[in-house]
């Protein structure tokens, strides 16, 4: 979760010195209004991070569901739905730290309030030393624990693209590829899908923290210059998977003899899901470049993407990809076909047992 509205950051390419800047505050320059500012964003948080929790709760269900479901039926651990496994535990891993970073931003450590890097707030004037240590040693692990999972989101988030990426190179490698000579071996670019993204990742944190400390927060980490290593790869991917679809879409396109084998279908139906997808990844990730409006409505709606959105695009991406599978739809419906047989079978033995004793 891209927290961009609370505390203060370290950045070189933009100074946070002013508070109101830094907290929101700056959308009105009335000073008579500025506490009804603090609350309107008070609450702008609470509602979004509220909605976005629930989210992340509904897609971590869904993951565990799909991965269970996966590893339970063998009929369904097809190459294809191997790669929607690893997106999913990206997903998973995804969400969790999601669900992390609102808890904490839902519930402050002892409630602790700096307006800056070592100046205490007037509630702290009158506790003890001891109190006031702990209390900047509570901040500062709140800090470490949220910037740790900024990390593992981004990371995440990372995996998320790699992997539609992946799944992008394998439609293009069935339809067009396959035809004219060997197929491509995935699982080197499938063991890549997890390590380019921990060195990408790596490689910018190393910078980040070039000029930034692990225990500061990084409100404003993604309005940094460094943020477009992390950026520029993701839209390289997007940009190149949009650009292999397009390519399927042209050959399925110049062979309409072939759309209808029963294969083919399945691959155009994945195509599809994919399309359907380069949007929801893109909105998802460059949203958070926007600069934050100054009006109080333009500052809701902008909030509420950059909160709800990534929270629960795991949902839709496993709705689309899995639950509305119709491999998936028929397992289920087998499943409860067999529930069904047994809750038969059970209510027959248990009338034969009271007509047996006399009932």
């Amino acid at each position: 979760m891209k927290d961009h509205e609370h505390t203060l950051v370290k950045s070189p390419s933009k100074s946070c010195t002013n508070n109101d800047e830094c907290t929101g505050s700056h959308i009105s320059s009335n000073n008579s209004t500025k506490t009804d500012n603090t609350e309107f964003i008070e609450l702008t948080k609470l509602i979004w991070t509220g909605i976005g929790t629930v989210g992340s709760v509904i897609t971590i269900c869904s993951m565990l569901t799909a991965i269970f479901i996966y590893t339970v039926y063998p009929c369904l651990r097809n190459f294809r739905f191997k790669i929607h496994l690893h997106l999913f535990f990206a997903l998973l891993l995804e969400s969790i730290a999601q669900l992390i970073l609102s808890y904490l931003l839902l519930s402050k450590v002892n409630q602790i309030h700096v307006t800056n890097i070592g100046n205490v707030t007037m509630n702290q004037l009158f506790l003890s030393p001891k109190e006031i240590m702990y209390s900047f040693n509570s901040q500062s692990t709140y800090i470490i624990i949220q910037n740790t999972m900024i990390i593992i989101w981004e990371l995440s988030q990372t995996c998320v693209f790699t992997w539609t990426f992946i799944e992008g190179i394998h439609i293009h490698d069935l339809i067009l590829v396959s035809v004219f000579q060997p197929s491509v071996n995935m699982y080197p670019l499938m063991i890549a899908a997890w390590v380019v993204p921990i060195f990408i990742t790596g490689l910018w944190l190393t910078v980040w923290l070039c000029t930034n400390k692990i225990d500061v927060s990084w409100s404003f980490y993604t309005f940094h210059s460094t943020y477009w290593i992390l950026d520029s790869f993701r839209l390289t991917l997007l940009s190149t998977n949009m650009a292999f679809l397009i390519n399927v879409i042209r050959a399925l396109v110049r062979r309409p003899q072939t759309n209808y084998a029963p294969e083919i279908l399945k691959l155009k139906k994945a195509v599809k899901a994919a399309i359907l997808l380069m949007p929801l990844l893109g909105i998802t990730n460059f949203i958070v470049l926007l600069p934050v409006p100054k009006h109080p409505l333009g500052f809701f709606i902008v909030s509420g993407i950059r909160r709800v959105l990534p929270t629960w695009q795991g949902f839709i991406i496993s709705m689309i990809y899995y639950f509305m599978n119709k491999d998936v739809s028929f397992v289920l419906f087998k499943l409860l076909a067999n529930l069904n047989l047994i809750c038969y079978h059970h209510d027959k033995l248990n009338v034969y047992f009271w007509e047996r004793l006399g009932y």
